[in-house]
């Protein structure tokens, strides 16, 4: 778990050193349908170990980060809990009487994707195609076991599922499917994204010595989710908004109040200046006394010359 958030610490590390490259943190939340399945032995009764399952409905809801490389690869990973499960029935004939059985199992997991993106995008449309894997855990479980006899209800008991002996404590598997991401907003940082897809387990749901199976049976988990969700997305491609904080606005209007009164005291000074009568330049009384001891000099008498 810890190097899990390490790598993608890293990402995001990287994602904001790059001009190029934007990240988006949001949350989505839909409807999960999850079912037990056996891969290798489709279409035959052990696939069902004898019966027929059916998907349980259930909410699905996730923390999720993206990463967009550029615009045709991208990489997701997050948070999720989904509900999951299974419902098997049995059907048959016992000495001239209909019996069926049906077994419920209520699972809760924690799941963690780390999924990749490639499709096509511009300013404000991404469309991809979504592959990838995931690691879930559960963290409840219920089990139910209904009995009819005749349509009618002959017992009915619930208990906890015992992920110890009977019941896999993990589960890993593939997660393919697609999804789509607009910004709607005037700055392009606020998106809806919508995301269906497909979790194919590897891991063996009931474990060997409980369920008494050979090799060639693997039941394993099936999901399907279809979400719909919001992201806030950052990048260098986004320029931050300088936040208008109340002392600001008020000195704003302080400015803007005093402005027009400092005009018009400029206006009235300079009004002022020009009606002002004018000094006399000192330059022409200079220029008088510097032809004064010259007329002076002029007038007096010569002297002899040896």
């Amino acid at each position: 778990m810890k190097r899990f958030l390490y790598v993608f610490a890293l990402l995001f590390v990287f994602a904001e050193a790059s001009a190029k490259v934007n990240y988006s943190i949001g949350f989505k939340g839909g409807l999960a349908f999850g079912r037990f399945k056996n891969f290798n032995l489709e279409g035959s009764k052990k696939s069902s170990l004898g019966g027929q399952y059916s998907s349980r409905v259930g909410l699905s809801g996730a923390i999720t980060g993206r990463i967009w490389f550029n615009k045709y690869i991208g990489l997701e990973t997050g948070a999720e809990f989904n509900m999951g499960g299974n419902t098997s029935t049995w059907q048959k004939n016992f000495y001239g009487q209909f019996r069926k059985d049906v077994k419920e199992h209520k699972f809760n997991y924690v799941t963690l994707p780390l999924v990749g993106h490639i499709g096509w995008s511009n300013e404000r449309l991404k469309v991809f195609g979504t592959i990838g894997g995931y690691v879930a855990v559960p963290i409840y479980g219920r089990v139910g076991e209904i009995k009819y006899l005749d349509q009618d209800k002959v017992s009915e008991i619930h208990y906890d599922a015992d992920f110890k002996k009977e019941y896999s404590r993990l589960d890993f598997g593939v997660r393919f499917g697609a999804g789509f991401e607009y910004a709607f907003s005037k700055n392009k940082r606020h998106a809806v994204t919508f995301d269906a897809t497909y979790d194919w387990g590897l891991t063996k749901v009931l474990r060997e010595a409980y369920a008494n199976l050979d090799d060639k049976t693997n039941i394993t988990n099936s999901r399907t989710l279809i979400q719909v969700g919001y992201a806030y997305k950052f990048g260098k491609e986004f320029p931050k908004k300088e936040k208008t904080t109340k002392e600001k606005v008020a000195k704003e209007k302080k400015v803007k109040a005093e402005k027009p009164a400092k005009v018009k005291e400029e206006k009235a000074v300079k009004v002022k200046e020009e009606k002002a009568p004018k000094v006399k330049e000192e330059k022409p009384a200079k220029v008088k006394e510097e032809k004064a001891p010259k007329v002076k000099e002029e007038k007096q008498p010569k002297t002899m010359t040896e």
